[in-house]
């Protein structure tokens, strides 16, 4: 029978560097790596406004696209879209994060509490 293992991990400090680290590195995989895997759609969508006629619909012009281009035509735009979308990602997460400790420890501990929701909107 196997057995499972303890973890000697440490839990990580909230507010610590780490912590806000690891929100813009969230932020980065949520951000970045959804909007990479939406590239051929959104390149497809792009094609059919500036010309109705090029597809019939996506899986046409899914097909249309890899015939012509392989499945690396699908992803045209795509590291440029990861980059952008990695950047605000990390920004959302990680920055929002940190503005919200920042303006709370500012303001002081009892004025973040009572004055939660603005603090957090204003972060």
């Amino acid at each position: 029978m196997a057995t499972i293992s303890q973890s000697t991990s440490k839990p990580i400090e909230i507010n610590s560097t780490k912590y806000f680290v690891y929100c813009g590195i969230g932020g980065i995989l949520a951000c970045g790596t959804t909007h990479f895997g939406m590239t051929p759609i959104d390149m497809l969508k792009c094609r059919m406004q500036v010309d109705p006629r090029a597809y019939r619909g996506i899986f046409d012009g899914i097909r249309k696209v890899t015939s012509t281009k392989g499945l690396h035509g699908l992803y045209l735009g795509g590291t440029a879209t990861f980059i952008g979308y990695s950047l605000q990602g990390m920004g959302k997460y990680g920055f929002y994060e940190y503005f919200k400790y920042a303006y709370g420890q500012a303001v002081g501990s009892d004025r973040a509490q009572k004055h939660k929701t603005l603090l957090y909107l204003s972060a």
